[in-house]
């Protein structure tokens, strides 16, 4: 029996083994990363509701006070 290049594949499978760590740090960083985009989305939603409602109240103010003067 010769021995040809087909017969030693089985060598190969252990010399790189699977780096799965540098894989979870990975996911780790993108869902911290995610996580802050979605807090600052939701912190510039804030702001914007409660600026929009300050201004709405300013021009109420407003209003009714130009109609209460004589």
């Amino acid at each position: 029996m010769t021995m040809n290049d087909y017969d030693s594949l089985d060598e190969f499978d252990d010399a790189n083994p699977p780096e799965e760590s540098n894989n979870r740090t990975f996911l780790i960083v993108a869902g911290g990363l995610g996580f802050l985009v979605l807090v600052a989305l939701l912190c510039l939603g804030a702001y914007v509701l409660f600026n929009l409602n300050s201004n709405q109240t300013n021009e109420a103010t407003r209003r009714h006070n130009s109609r209460s003067k004589p």
